[in-house]
């Protein structure tokens, strides 16, 4: 493992040197330049090197002004370096306290300060090492080259602090400390991170942006909020398109990364930010799509279990935008899985926005239920296993909006119905088509206990069309309990002229069956009851 760290890291290293011997290389072509030109390299030449001995030169005070320049140069470079570290832990100290504890981990990787230090130690001890021997006239030494070199790599290493200072800089901005901290999420981490408990909150490399997330969260800072999510969903979908899992691997990586992204979302939710809240949605989506086209079965039901979670918590925040949005999610995550044949996500998905339309009802929000009805029957339609889901999650719906008196609701979920009962094509036990009737009959009743006569009448109708369908296919069974129902129903009616409209549609169900030849004399006979 530390061996792939190394090989992740040398690449940055190597990138940053070559930023620095590109400003060495640079300041070295101007100094040659200037060198060559004969005014400067005048200045820079003294004869007393070649006209006197040391002994001689020493005498006349020539090299004091020598070692008192070199001296300046070598304590500014002390002295700046100083400052340089100490500003730099305190950068340091301020972004781990803002951010998370794990950010001086992005600074100890930082090269920069450590390509810095190099150059200021070998700088200073150079310059020192001359004072040493500047009047010793050591043979073969050009000693006003030496001295223009140490005042060269001196300007180098001030010039150096602008791309240290920049790159500092650029590490104070959360999204690059994000992308840094993101670097470390793979698979081999995560699953290595979970085989002792004890040091998950040390090596889990997730849980650095997820504080700073959280941080950000009680800040309202949304862009840190958003990039942080946005990294964390493009590091999982890397990791997803690239490996591969066995089973358990699978549920131990989805689960761990999952829920961190559902914590935030519980969070954003719980602080009634709903443009976090959406952004929590849009990622685990995108993890669900990518998971669905890989065929994770787990991992892409654990993103519609996450979802479950956000439409129970986000509806009663009266956050439309992110209730909606998380039907959307549910019905592409949902539409994905049922083409891929993972028969464990779609039942979950109706769960979801069963969960979501009750929710629905109880804030009120009519128009939104029948955009979580139509979804339900989209999904009912194309996988009609969960047909029985679907009509489950209908009814409890529209139980539901019936108890709040939602009248655009309720013909919304009764045309569904509807629809199950009169389009599906039924098994040989006609199940579908009886459900949809039981289901209408159902919130029927509990519509006309609340006096919402439009409803129910359109109920009424939705029944006996349904009745009136099976029988002309020659579902007995169904035409049967369509007739049942509307008896039940006519029960619980406190119009005439309901009343009257439920044995008018009784009277043609029987003449239709009469007509098939169906015995339908123990009908009659609880009619007559």
């Amino acid at each position: 493992m530390q061996l792939d760290n190394i090989k992740k890291e040398l690449p940055v290293w190597l990138k940053r040197i070559w930023v620095y011997f590109k400003i060495f290389a640079g300041i070295a072509i101007f100094a040659f330049i200037l060198w060559k030109i004969p005014f400067t390299h005048t200045l820079w030449t003294n004869n007393a090197y070649t006209q006197y001995n040391a002994t001689e030169l020493s005498n006349m005070g020539f090299f004091d002004n020598e070692r008192y320049l070199l001296s300046a140069l070598v304590q500014s470079l002390a002295a700046t370096i100083a400052l340089v570290i100490t500003l730099s832990l305190v950068a340091v100290q301020l972004a781990a306290q803002s951010y998370s504890a794990r950010v001086i981990d992005v600074y100890k990787r930082n090269p920069d300060m450590w390509i810095l230090l190099c150059i200021y130690i070998i700088t200073i001890f150079y310059g020192l090492g001359l004072i040493k021997v500047v009047e010793l006239g050591i043979a073969g030494i050009n000693m006003e080259g030496a001295i223009f070199v140490a005042y060269f790599i001196g300007f180098f290493a001030f010039v150096c602090l602008v791309p240290y200072m920049l790159k500092t800089l650029d590490l104070l901005k959360p999204s690059t400390v994000i992308e840094l901290l993101a670097v470390e999420i793979t698979k081999e981490n995560i699953l290595d991170s979970l085989e002792d408990y004890d040091e998950i909150a040390e090596n889990d490399p997730i849980q650095p942006i997820v504080d700073m997330i959280n941080a950000a969260l009680v800040r309202n800072d949304y862009e840190t909020v958003k990039n942080g999510l946005v990294r964390i969903k493009n590091s999982a979908n890397q990791i997803i398109e690239n490996e591969s899992f066995d089973q358990k691997e699978e549920e131990i990586f989805s689960n761990h990364l999952i829920e961190h992204v559902e914590r935030l979302g519980k969070t954003a939710i719980k602080n009634g930010n709903e443009r976090s809240t959406i952004s929590s949605i849009k990622v685990i989506e995108e993890i669900g799509m990518k998971a669905a086209d890989k065929n994770l079965e787990w991992t892409t039901w654990r993103t519609i279990s996450t979802l479950h979670i956000f439409a129970r918590d986000a509806a009663p925040k009266d956050f439309g935008f992110a209730t909606r949005d998380i039907i959307y999610s549910v019905e592409r995550i949902g539409t994905q899985s049922i083409r891929q044949k993972l028969e464990s996500v779609p039942p979950e998905c109706v769960n979801a926005l069963e969960t979501l339309g009750i929710e629905q009802a109880k804030r009120k929000m009519d128009w939104d239920i029948g955009t979580t009805a139509n979804v339900i029957m989209k999904i009912g339609y194309e996988d009609r296993r969960v047909l029985d889901v679907c009509l489950r999650a209908l009814t409890k719906i529209g139980l539901e909006a019936a108890d709040f008196q939602l009248e655009d609701a309720l013909i919304s979920i009764s045309d569904k119905l509807k629809q199950l009962g009169t389009e599906i094509e039924s098994n040989d036990n006609q199940h579908v088509t009886m459900n949809a009737a039981i289901a209408l009959g159902k919130i029927g009743i509990k519509t006309a206990h609340k006096d919402l006569y439009y409803s129910t009448f359109g109920i009424i109708s939705d029944i006996n069309n349904i009745g009136t369908v099976a029988a002309k296919k020659g579902e007995k069974l169904a035409t049967r309990t369509s007739i049942r129902v509307l008896k039940n129903l006519k029960g619980n009616c406190n119009y005439n002229e309901m009343t009257r409209v439920i044995d008018n549609y009784i009277e043609e169900l029987l003449e239709i069956s009469t007509k098939m030849g169906w015995d339908m004399s123990s009908i009659i006979e609880e009619l007559a009851k």
